[in-house]
């Protein structure tokens, strides 16, 4: 009833100002200034309290703590779960990373999602494998299996050998061999950050409801690699690469954070998660008909244990735990966001009964909303250009005011930018030399350029009918090629 009232006196306030009585112009200035200074105000909040909870994250978790943590010989079994396909570039390094990872009780299981390159083969070969019978036969369907494979070196490697079924399938697979209480979930381009991976499973010992967490994503693209870990970090030379760690800064650092208050967002990303085994199980798994399998994991997860007003946690820690290949030409960012977003648009729609539902607490009533507000922003932002522009033309509103609110929102995404990069570098100083900082300004001066690119491909990502296949979406350059670039 606050809300309806609140819209109600809008509109009485409106009406005595005497805005009917303006031209249609002006009208739809004052609209479009009002929803974005609305959404602005939301932007800076969410920023603002992604500051604050950065600095209470370094207070919670002193370094000498997680030492004492890990010294612990009654730590939990973790295991890696890794569906491949067609990765022979990556999935040597990959598993030699996980392998060789400190922590003392893991597991990692590659699952060959049916590759048509040299994937297996070199898994094979390079680890002595040889099949065993399997020990699980789990609780999940998937595509046949063909065989599993135990490696001779190294005892705490498993290798499923399976017919493609696309990526849910194949974590569903490898989810039927886990017997550990943990399980990460992580792509097969995925290397782990060593201390930051055992700040990840402090959520888990120290809260029992915990379900799920995650953490940032770096992008590998211009480091320098050295026996399977990045021994140094620079920002890359390319602009579409730069532009890349930027927007993964804003979505980690001020956007994840800024939702903190809630029990989290709508997605764990693919690259990597972790997640209580009993949780995933109880909740069935993947969905094997998902266009972005990890959205749509979480949503339902979300919705599970509130229908069931079951205490849970997904927790989001803002340490940079794994880092990512990034896609190198336009052509292929256009395949991986147009998954995206046509992913999250049949996700949304799929769960709608969430949508401004008290039901589900602050997942239905801020962060569903929110996400359909996200979905459709594009067509607002480019909607007021037009209608702005065509009244500026026909005289119906003031061409200093119109541009003015333009240039005010460009000043505001570059300000959100700049909040961005200023709350890294205070955190964590992770691009640190001056010709860092160089191709940071460049890319930060031509950001917007970037933005409607971004905005170009959601609104083509708002039409995603369910596909009657859900494939691989492999885009690769390999660790060796990315390097220092």
């Amino acid at each position: 009833m606050t809300l309806i009232s609140d819209i109600a006196n809008f509109f009485s306030m409106l009406h005595l100002i005497g805005f009917s009585e303006l031209p249609w112009g002006w009208k739809a200035f004052i609209i479009y200034g009002a929803i974005f200074v609305i959404f602005a105000l939301i932007s800076l909040i969410q920023s603002l309290i992604g500051c604050v909870t950065i600095l209470l994250r370094f207070r919670e978790v002193p370094a000498e703590d997680i030492f004492r943590v890990l010294r612990s010989n009654s730590l939990p079994l973790i295991t890696f779960v890794v569906p491949a396909y067609n990765e022979k570039k990556d999935i040597l390094h990959t598993v030699r990373n996980m392998l060789s990872l400190s922590y003392r009780y893991k597991r990692v299981i590659i699952v060959n999602d049916g590759s048509k390159d040299e994937t297996f083969e070199l898994l094979y070969h390079n680890f002595s494998l040889h099949p065993v019978p399997p020990s699980c036969p789990g609780t999940f369907v998937t595509s046949e299996i063909k065989s599993y494979y135990a490696s001779t070196k190294y005892p705490d490697l498993l290798v499923i050998d399976k017919v493609n079924g696309g990526k849910a399938d194949a974590l569903n697979a490898g989810l039927n061999a886990c017997t550990s209480e943990i399980v990460i979930c992580a792509d097969a381009d995925t290397l782990v950050d060593d201390k930051a991976f055992n700040r990840l499973i402090r959520p888990f010992l120290l809260h029992p409801d915990t379900v799920a967490a995650h953490a940032s994503i770096g992008n590998v693209n211009g480091c320098t690699i050295a026996d399977n870990r990045i021994v140094k970090i620079n920002f890359p030379k390319k602009m579409l690469l730069g532009f890349q760690v930027i927007d993964f800064m804003k979505g980690f650092l001020v956007e994840r954070l800024g939702i903190s208050w809630t029990k989290g967002s709508l997605v764990i990303p693919g690259n990597f998660g972790m997640f209580k085994l009993s949780a995933l199980l109880e909740i069935g798994g993947y969905d094997r008909t998902s266009i972005i399998e990890d959205t749509e994991i979480i949503t339902r997860m979300h919705m599970h244990y509130l229908e069931r007003k079951k205490p849970y946690r997904i927790t989001y820690l803002p340490d940079i735990v794994a880092w990512t290949e990034a896609p190198e030409t336009i052509k292929t960012l256009g395949r991986q966001r147009m998954r995206w977003y046509k992913g999250t648009t049949q996700n949304i729609w799929e769960y709608r009964k969430m949508w401004f539902n008290p039901k589900y607490r602050s997942i239905g009533l801020y962060v569903c909303p929110m996400t359909v507000f996200e979905k459709i922003s594009p067509l607002i932002e480019i909607s007021g250009f037009i209608i702005l522009g065509f009244a500026v033309l026909n005289s119906q509103a003031d061409v200093f005011l119109v541009l003015s609110l333009a240039a005010v929102s460009w000043c505001f995404l570059m300000l959100l930018v700049m909040l961005t990069l200023v709350i890294e570098f205070i955190a964590y100083e992770t691009y640190v030399t001056w010709v860092d900082f160089a191709r940071i300004m460049k890319c930060v001066l031509c950001y917007t350029s970037y933005h409607y690119l971004l905005m170009w491909w959601r609104i083509k990502g708002l039409y995603a009918p369910k596909p009657k296949k859900v494939g691989w979406v492999p885009i690769r350059e390999g660790y060796d090629k990315v390097q220092n670039q």
